[in-house]
């Protein structure tokens, strides 16, 4: 019966935590704008895959830095 109780945990979580990306990529506006940024790199510019990853972790940096400064409304 644990066993089953655990799984049940681990499929919840699984699906909370997909879904969660999943929303935060769709909102995310440089979501629209990943495929053709990359497909430029690569094949315009010659982008090796560790320069596209650098190049996204820069860009990525904003919208994290952003994301964590929305003040926290206090529900009264």
């Amino acid at each position: 019966m644990a066993a089953s109780n655990d799984a049940s945990k681990i499929r919840q979580l699984l699906l909370y935590f997909g879904l969660m990306s999943l929303l935060i990529n769709l909102v995310n506006p440089g979501f629209l704008l990943d495929i053709p940024t990359s497909y430029m790199l690569k094949n315009i510019l010659h982008s090796s895959a560790s320069q596209i990853s650098g190049f996204r972790l820069l860009t990525g940096i904003p919208f994290y830095l952003g994301s964590r400064t929305i003040p926290k409304t206090n529900p009264r």
